[in-house]
């Protein structure tokens, strides 16, 4: 069907199309006005309804009048009388279920988390950016630190590989954040005014659409990575995709989170900085975790995500590691006359996780004081057995990300909380209007 109104918004057709358009070609070729075989019918209408149309004696076209007068306008109106005497006639059914949308939630769901992967599949670049970002920075990463050694300084590498996946985020985000928004602002202005989705459909098919794309931009990642710089593995392996790949769900469930609860681009802009300066600063690895500054470090060091996945992909790839020091590395001294490297220091190796190039040596002492890389995670408040337990956090961390993501889009966007954002705004766009003022 279609219902066609003029620029004073009154029918002048209001029936069915046809096959390719051949109802309304009809209607109007009935009054001297043939659509061109090339035309496409909906142009076709638009172009009768925005010029003005003369017949061929010269007198003008009211197209209103046209339809009033019609004998498709007396079936329609036919139609509706027919629906209100057969409505008049039922009696109303008071325990017949009402709903407040047009379906039931799940059906909502499914057909919102359809509609959003076919979005996806029709924007190919969205999807190709994602994976871009994995393949730069995973080749930069694994070719950088390309097969890494069992040295102090290959401790130290180790570390510095896990560290930098916290450069992802900024870039996932920042092109989670419009893409969200978008289709925020379009649910919000169409379809739920209008009662065709609600906000918990809406809110799981923009969860659900970010998992699979996350899944296999984490897997390109770790391959890139993991696997030229020689990291272990067999389980090992298994467990640090598997944190891959939360890394990569909680930086989109991040995005997300953060547009549901900012009230404009602007907010957004001020806030993602901030967020992104303490997520890659306060983990323990550009500053160690003993110097970091008391105030941080007993509270701000442990609700920053980035610690917990830190410390389960170290305590997982540098747990049981042999640690053979370089000649350069390591603590050198004499021994006294008599006696050697072992019997003089053997003792105090043993007790702090060390050992001796040559325990044999009776003139120098080269001492290495790691001989596992269990000794080099204390150095880092990272203890050998913790994997699960940061696994855990971590997941946590993504679960509640969702979490907010859902109470964000609740409160803010059906609920209208400002969280005061509105005066805060409100402050801002005053003291700039004075500051212009001043200025004039």
């Amino acid at each position: 069907m279609i219902l066609a109104l003029n620029p004073g918004g009154n029918a002048f057709y209001f029936g069915g199309v046809g096959e390719n358009g051949s109802d309304v070609v009809k209607y109007f070729s009935d009054r001297g006005f043939d659509c061109p075989p090339s035309k496409n019918v909906a142009e076709f209408i638009l172009e009768i309804a925005a010029k003005p149309r003369r017949r061929k004696d010269g007198s003008k076209v009211d197209w209103n009048a046209e339809w009033r007068n019609s004998e498709n306008a007396k079936q329609v109106l036919a139609e509706i009388q027919r629906i209100k005497s057969e409505r008049g006639q039922n009696a109303p059914q008071e325990d017949k279920a009402e709903y407040e949308f047009a379906a039931p939630v799940w059906e909502q769901t499914k057909m919102l988390t359809q509609r959003t992967f076919r979005q996806h599949w029709r924007e190919p670049s969205y999807y190709y950016g994602k994976l871009f970002v994995s393949v730069i920075i995973g080749i930069f990463n694994g070719f950088t630190f390309y097969s890494l050694g069992n040295s102090t300084q290959d401790m130290q590498d180790r570390m510095f590989s896990a560290f930098l996946i916290v450069t992802i985020p900024p870039t996932l985000v920042n092109s989670i954040v419009p893409k969200f928004f978008q289709n925020m602002a379009l649910w919000q202005a169409r379809e739920y005014p209008s009662r065709v989705y609600g906000w918990f459909a809406f809110t799981t098919a923009q969860v659900v659409t970010e998992i699979p794309i996350a899944i296999v931009g984490a897997t390109v990642y770790f391959l890139l990575w993991y696997l030229p710089a020689g990291l272990p593995l067999g389980g090992v392996a298994g467990y640090v995709w598997f944190m891959t790949v939360l890394f990569f769900v909680f930086s989109s469930s991040w995005g997300q989170w953060i547009t549901a609860f900012a009230p404009s681009f602007t907010v957004i802009a001020n806030v993602l900085p901030f967020f992104f300066v303490m997520f890659g600063l306060f983990n323990g690895v550009v500053r160690p975790y003993a110097m970091i500054p008391v105030f941080w470090r007993y509270w701000l060091y442990y609700v920053i995500p980035s610690t917990w996945w830190i410390r389960g992909v170290l305590s997982a790839t540098l747990a049981g590691i042999p640690v053979r020091c370089t000649v350069d590395e390591t603590a050198q001294f004499s021994p006294p006359p008599g006696q050697t490297c072992r019997s003089y220091g053997g003792a105090f190796a043993a007790s702090a996780g060390g050992y001796y190039l040559d325990p044999a040596s009776t003139t120098l002492c080269q001492y290495c004081p790691y001989s596992l890389g269990d000794g080099y995670l204390t150095t880092l408040n990272v203890g050998a057995g913790e994997r699960w337990r940061d696994c855990g956090i971590f997941l946590a961390f993504v679960v509640s990300n969702w979490a907010l993501v859902y109470f964000f889009i609740w409160s803010v966007r059906i609920k209208g909380w400002s969280f005061g954002f509105g005066k805060v705004s409100s402050a801002v766009g005053a003291a700039a209007g004075m500051f212009k003022r001043k200025k004039k």
